[in-house]
């Protein structure tokens, strides 16, 4: 759960759309146009905003969060995992890829047991996922043979990190 301290005014929530509102617009839009652009920076500016005024921690809760909230759909039992609703019934070490950092794998083996999706259609044996894990930033070193839809990517992330 995020926590109590963040608590945002309505006053602040309007003072940000006042000034979405007021950036100009190019004539050739139209409405519906406008209406996307407007929807479109209001959401870029509001996970800006709250997201530097929050705890390094909390920051991919937040982001996890605002994405369900939009995208329900993709998320299905993901969701129920990185909200802790599932239960792992344990693992093995044996069965888990030696590049998993010891103090991540009950993440890695809880994710294994709620999302086998994912496991199903990737080899995480091999060299380039070792590489991706050691990745300075893995969301930008995804290996060529991974065949993950961006909710999988975070929750890898999510499960390693």
């Amino acid at each position: 759960s995020l926590k109590a301290a963040y608590q945002f005014s309505l006053e602040y929530f309007f003072d940000l759309i006042k000034k979405i509102m007021n950036t100009p617009s190019s004539d050739h839009e139209g409405v519906e146009g406008r209406s996307d652009t407007l929807c479109s920076s209001l959401l870029k500016h509001t996970v800006s905003c709250i997201g530097k005024s929050l705890f390094k921690e909390d920051r991919l809760a937040f982001i996890f969060h605002i994405l369900h909230g939009m995208m329900p759909e993709p998320w299905g039992v993901a969701w129920e995992y990185l909200l802790g609703h599932s239960i792992s019934m344990g693992f093995s070490d044996e069965m888990l890829p030696a590049w998993v950092p010891q103090d991540r794998k009950y993440a890695y083996a809880k994710l294994q047991e709620c999302v086998p999706a994912i496991f199903e259609r990737n080899n995480f044996e091999s060299d380039e996922w070792r590489s991706w894990a050691e990745a300075i930033d893995p969301s930008l070193t995804l290996p060529k043979s991974s065949v993950l839809n961006s909710v999988e990517n975070l929750l890898l992330i999510h499960s390693i990190r």
